[in-house]
């Protein structure tokens, strides 16, 4: 009665999402992204950029030794003029995110120029899945437990606890319980997870619920 979205491989950080980790927990039947369930094609977003070039007359007196690295850094009263050139190309200034760059500084013509680039997704441009920057999604795994109700599956979702506020641990995990992948057992779910190649996009496993916490071990400290 509930599936689950199985993290199958370390993500490289000691507090990050490791292997067993259960991502999301939905109902039974609840409709799975591209991402999750390894579709055999994805959408690649197509962008336009722009860029114009910003240039900043400062007053006299201004302290060019300051490293400058964003205008959001400079006082408006410290600016006399505000020089923009035209976009290139031109572009319509609508639905463009922002993205501004240093782009050097001149003590003798008292100036501090940026460069401003915008993007904006004009559409989608469907690819098969091996082409995709994460190839398979092969780091997780959607899991279908049809005699696992939705509340059971839900306590793997819980953070590690820090046990002694008085001294807080920095390292708490992102996960406090997790599948254990040494106590599957070989067969068709342990061949399941082992899959980089992601033939199957999801699996029914007919654990009961007293199997299903046979698999579970809870993640052990991390020292600090």
């Amino acid at each position: 009665m509930s599936e689950i979205l199985l993290r199958v491989k370390d993500a490289g950080l000691p507090t990050d999402a490791k292997q067993g980790d259960v991502i999301l927990v939905k109902p039974d039947g609840a409709t799975w992204g591209d991402c999750e369930i390894g579709s055999p094609t994805y959408q690649q977003a197509q962008v336009s950029y722009g860029y114009r070039d910003v240039t900043l007359l400062m007053k006299k007196g201004f302290d060019f030794s300051l490293n400058i690295t964003d205008p959001g850094q400079i006082a408006n009263n410290e600016v006399l003029m505000v020089n923009r050139s035209l976009w290139t190309p031109a572009l319509d200034d609508s639905n463009w995110k922002d993205e501004v760059r240093f782009n050097g500084k001149d003590a003798e013509l008292s100036t501090i120029g940026f460069r401003q680039y915008r993007r904006v997704v004009t559409g989608y441009i469907e690819k098969p899945i091996k082409e995709h920057p994460h190839g398979v999604h092969n780091f997780w795994r959607v899991v279908r437990l049809p005699l696992v109700n939705v509340a059971k599956a839900s306590t793997l979702l819980a953070p590690e606890i820090d046990t002694d506020p008085q001294n807080p641990n920095p390292n708490l995990q992102f996960r406090q319980f997790y599948i254990d992948f040494t106590k599957v057992l070989p067969g068709t779910f342990k061949k399941f997870l082992d899959d980089d190649t992601r033939k199957a996009g999801a699996l029914t496993a007919n654990l009961t619920e007293k199997q299903f916490d046979g698999l579970i071990s809870k993640r052990e400290p991390i020292p600090f």
